[in-house]
């Protein structure tokens, strides 16, 4: 069997990639700043919803969640404060999972029973949380969560007497959050992931003219002195300059040489 350092091919080490583990499979997908300001946000967010469900009439077993969820938000509030970086992210899990049941426990006591099509719109609030900290493996947990809550709770409520719903219903409603959740993953992904410049602008030909430009900017020069070096108008290098940060999609000059360095232009 190859060793994992070796080896090489083209010069680049191979490695063997270890096997996903559970951890792993269920650690953050954002850094250690995203992090702490989801959880603050977080916090926010559950003392927003508390207060929107007191301005509510609220059933009699609300009162006993909404205290529990007090004492809950508080104690993130306190172990977010003294966090360290791996515990930070612990306790990103820890509030996805959580969060999920309480905003299940809210459709639940308003139901009264099982939850109709409109009360289920809470949960969306928790599923939006798990993809933003684990993507994929977030929304595969959370419409977990929600499919096995249901059944459940049907199943309780069949053998306590209780209206139940179809299976049908149950499903449908899973599928619905699953939809939520395969719009959200690609929506987060592509809005947080950095564009690559050879996505920008791929199969980008330049004049030469231009690569001479491009060039002499990359080395700092001004567009006066690329004038002067290049035996044209200033009004011609700073048309070929601006034509430069169009065709890479730049806002400025260094963002333009950084982009024709990824595209290996320069």
């Amino acid at each position: 069997m190859m060793a994992s350092t070796g080896h090489s091919w083209e010069g680049e080490p191979v490695r063997l990639l270890p096997a996903t583990s559970i951890p792993t499979l269920m650690s953050p997908r954002v850094n250690p700043v995203q992090v702490r300001r989801l959880l603050r946000l977080g916090i926010i967010l559950r003392w927003v919803a508390l207060a929107f469900a007191g301005l509510a009439k609220p059933p009699p077993l609300l009162f006993y969640l909404m205290l529990a969820a007090l004492i809950y938000n508080l104690a993130v509030m306190v172990a977010a404060g003294q966090a360290t970086e791996a515990g930070a992210r612990r306790l990103a899990l820890a509030t996805t999972v959580i969060d999920q049941f309480f905003d299940l426990g809210f459709i639940t006591i308003y139901a009264g029973a099982l939850p109709n099509g409109e009360q289920v719109a809470p949960y969306v609030v928790g599923l939006i949380e798990a993809v933003a900290y684990f993507g994929v493996a977030g929304g595969i947990l959370s419409v977990a969560i929600f499919f096995t809550f249901l059944t459940l709770l049907d199943a309780g409520s069949f053998y306590l007497g209780y209206t139940t719903v179809s299976p049908s219903w149950v499903l449908g409603a899973t599928l619905m959050v699953a939809l939520i959740a395969a719009t959200l993953v690609p929506v987060i992904r592509i809005l947080t992931v950095p564009v690559d410049a050879t996505e920008l602008a791929p199969g980008l030909r330049l004049s030469r003219r231009e690569h001479d430009v491009l060039r002499l900017v990359a080395e700092g020069y001004s567009n006066t002195m690329i004038a002067t070096r290049l035996n044209l108008s200033d009004n011609t290098v700073k048309s070929y300059v601006e034509s430069l940060l169009t065709h890479l999609n730049a806002r400025n000059r260094a963002e333009a040489v950084a982009a024709a360095s990824r595209l290996k232009l320069i």
